[in-house]
């Protein structure tokens, strides 16, 4: 999950949230279609534009299918369908969401060290064991439009963005556990 504000140059004021989600359906199903239902792949976009008193937001639901929504924890790159988060070659967070009403096209660089949550950066998700994440934030992350023109704006600066983390902390997790993303950033649209 990304949040943050960022600011016009002209002074206006908007928050954002981006969040992808995993649900796993099932692991091994009877039918061996690359379309049949393995995960469900969730995003969320919400932006708030505080200036003009206004809250868009704009949702996905699609199945992994063939490479229509997946994570790849080797490269850090989550998507689904046109929506992504990826790391840069300069290891920038790089996040793009837009629906019909808002969207995002930013780029977060790691402003602060890890911030480490739960008990020893284990989140408890459940009483078997291996039903839980590794948990950890990054804060006060500087950010970028990365494309003014998907903004609506000229060009941006941002106050702070951030960003949450959470994946398996053992390979033993139940499929059925959902697994977030962090993702993250911001501006709008009318």
């Amino acid at each position: 999950m990304y949040t943050g504000n960022v600011d016009t140059t002209a002074g206006r004021r908007f928050g954002y949230q981006v969040t992808f989600f995993r649900v796993g359906v099932d692991r091994a199903p009877v039918n061996p279609s690359a379309w049949a239902v393995r995960d469900l792949f969730m995003a969320h976009l919400a932006v708030s534009d505080v200036s003009g008193a206004r809250y868009r937001f704009a949702e996905k639901l699609t199945r992994g299918g063939p490479g229509l929504s997946g994570a790849d924890t080797a490269r850090y790159r989550v998507w689904n369908e046109d929506w992504s988060v990826r790391l840069d070659d300069r290891g920038r967070h790089v996040l793009h969401a837009a629906g019909e009403q808002a969207g995002v096209d930013l780029v977060l660089d790691e402003g602060q060290p890890p911030v480490i949550n739960g008990v020893n950066g284990i989140s408890q998700k459940g009483a078997q064991a291996g039903n839980a994440s590794h948990y950890y934030s990054l804060t006060r992350m500087p950010t970028a439009a990365r494309s003014p023109s998907t903004a609506n704006v000229s060009t941006s600066r941002a106050r702070a963005g951030w960003t949450t983390s959470s994946a398996p902390a053992s390979s033993n997790a139940s499929s059925r556990a959902g697994t977030g993303c962090r993702c993250s950033s911001a501006m709008a649209g009318n």
